[in-house]
């Protein structure tokens, strides 16, 4: 082929490019089709392109002589559009990966929708979690407004959509309907199917009834008495069939899954069996006195997250962290979102060997990230309630008991400073409650709440008239579901606010293993499920080879089930690791989890 032949010129909207005949048949299954095949373009030297931007496709030129280019943020989405209409299989990887670096909060929306549409499943999956979960955000977005009805349905109907109350939900969608051309009663009542009743106050729903676009239909406000007459009495019969049918059917959807996947945390099980846990140095001053420390980044093995999936109750990896925590004592380790925060600790009890690394870990962008924590502390208790990661009591420097808290403010990346506990910091156990911390002394029969907006404290007595709540142990999890608060040990026992007094409303007992025979006992909510790990005293078997059992607890009826019972090793590629003792559950989101357009309701 002659110089001058190989050369091709691209013609894209009214933009040119010259570029090289054969390079194009090398790299592109589209362009060797079209110039080898038995096609009129074949022996044409300027060639039309639609559907692609100029831009886009100059940029995959780029790419064919230097794999290390970096695409423009803007052009991102445009190039991996161009490449897979094109067929640049050979970098298409290239481009997949650089889309998903730039993945963000302000372009998350779009991505998922249009890498869905490319059938990119990774990059989909990761974009969509990331719209589900910053919905507050995203909502604002010019997007959100572009969004067809479907697409608005499997957005805001979803049941991971992570909001926080579902009149923003409403809102959000009122605002969408109002920037259609035409809308109807049928539309309406689609999108009313993308919220959950259940979850509304009868206040909300009186004020869904006073908006305009709702109010002008007269069936719909008669729907909509009927969903608050079937609020007040399930057996309310002053409505029609047709609005008592429309009523139930907004009121039997599924509430939100606001806490994602059950995980548990676990160490290599080599690592720990081996002498040389962490590398020990020495370091010699002037006057040649050697002081030991442990050189974690020279550490060997390693620590690993893994999730559960409630249908399948299989367990599946999906981080490492190096160096292994398993010489760390008292650190802690939780989820909020689609991020676990690894903290706190200490690593030789009294030595002052403080762990002051507070590691998070961004399932999406599936990354480390480090900073330091602004005070030392092992043994602490700690919970998210909100934006707020609380760190509540525990041990300080020179092993002082910490009668304070402090938090980290997730959204706006700042720690907060120390705040005083009414009561000292020792044998306390906390959880979220609302929007305020619950933290719970059952020694002293109290309970108190924090509001970090207001730095205020308030009293809640505990009322235990048949004294039947267990004294403060490790084997205690505290945590609350739908406005009530329940302690589990052995038993579930169920409290209630009632004017400022915490009542013992019920005591539900369990078949199982009797307290003296726990070791530990570890549990995490997961929406209507509570996750339990625990470890029994074998005391003829080391820690980490006593026996593990792993339920699920289903708090609308209290039926337990057994998902893992064994020695101390897990499968589904799990076998070299053993759960951490005294650390083992967390929650949080994973784009596996979001695989299915699972739906709160269904029209």
């Amino acid at each position: 082929m002659e110089e001058n032949d190989d050369i091709v010129t691209l013609k894209i909207e009214e933009t040119t490019i010259q570029c090289s005949r054969s390079d194009l048949i090398k790299h592109s299954d589209y362009f060797k089709a079209m110039f080898e095949g038995n096609f009129t373009e074949s022996s044409k030297s300027v060639i039309t392109l639609n559907g692609v931007e100029p831009e886009a496709v100059t940029t995959i030129l780029k790419l064919l002589w230097d794999r290390e280019y970096v695409i423009r943020e803007d052009l991102a989405l445009p190039v991996v559009q161009a490449t897979c209409m094109l067929q640049f299989l050979g970098i298409k990887d290239i481009c997949i990966e650089q889309l998903s670096s730039v993945l963000s909060v302000h372009n998350c929306l779009k991505i998922w929708l249009y890498s869905e549409a490319l059938a990119i499943t990774e990059v989909s999956l990761e974009a969509k979690l990331l719209s589900l979960l910053e919905f507050k955000t995203v909502k604002d977005s010019s997007c959100f407004l572009e969004l067809g009805l479907n697409e608005l349905i499997n957005y805001v109907g979803s049941v991971y959509l992570y909001a926080t109350s579902e009149f923003e939900v409403f809102e959000a969608i009122m605002r969408w309907y109002c920037s259609l051309e035409e809308g109807g009663l049928e539309t309406l009542l689609k999108l009313l199917h993308c919220v959950d009743f259940n979850a509304l106050t009868i206040g909300e729903v009186d004020k869904i009834i006073a908006n305009p676009n709702v109010s002008r239909h007269g069936t719909l406000i008669d729907t909509l008495n009927c969903v608050i007459g079937l609020k007040k009495d399930p057996s309310c019969a002053h409505f029609n069939t047709e609005c008592v049918n429309n009523a139930k059917s907004l009121l039997k959807s599924k509430n939100r899954n606001l806490h994602g996947y059950p995980c548990i945390f676990l160490d290599e099980f080599t690592h720990l069996h081996s002498s040389d846990k962490t590398a020990t140095k020495f370091h010699t001053d002037q006057w040649r006195r050697k002081t030991r420390y442990n050189d974690l980044k020279d550490s060997k093995g390693s620590s690993v997250g893994a999730y559960l999936d409630l249908n399948s109750l299989e367990f599946s990896r999906f981080f490492f962290m190096i160096p292994s925590c398993d010489s760390l004592n008292g650190f802690r380790i939780c989820g909020c979102k689609q991020f676990v925060f690894v903290y706190g600790g200490e690593y030789t009890l009294g030595k002052g060997e403080w762990n002051l690394d507070f590691r998070s870990y961004d399932v999406i962008k599936q990354s480390w990230k480090s900073q330091k924590l602004p005070f030392p502390r092992r043994h602490f208790e700690t919970c998210v309630c909100g934006k707020y990661l609380f760190l509540v009591g525990g041990t300080g420097p020179f092993r002082v008991i910490q009668d304070n808290l402090f938090w980290y403010d997730i959204e706006e990346d700042q720690w907060s400073e120390v705040v005083q506990l009414p009561c000292e910091g020792r044998q306390l156990k906390c959880c979220p409650f609302g929007d305020k911390l619950l933290i719970l002394n059952l020694n002293n029969k109290c309970g108190y709440l924090f509001s970090p907006e207001l730095n205020e404290w308030s009293t809640l007595t505990i009322c235990d008239l048949n004294n039947v709540l267990p004294a403060f142990s490790d084997d205690l999890s505290l945590f609350c579901y739908k406005s009530r608060i329940y302690i589990k040990e052995i038993s579930l026992f169920e409290l209630e606010v009632q004017n400022n007094v915490l009542v013992v409303t019920r005591n539900i007992t369990f078949p199982g293993v009797e307290t003296t025979e726990l070791n530990y006992v570890e549990s995490v909510l997961c929406n209507n499920i509570l996750f339990l790990h625990t470890t029994t005293k074998h005391w003829n078997l080391k820690p980490n080879e006593r026996p593990i059992t792993m339920e699920l607890l289903n708090l609308d009826t209290f039926e337990l089930k057994t998902v893992d019972e064994q020695t101390h090793k897990l499968d589904a590629g799990l076998k070299n690791y053993t759960v951490v003792r005294n650390l083992a559950v967390f929650t949080v989101f994973h784009p596996n989890l979001v695989k299915e357009n699972d739906l709160i309701n269904q029209y």
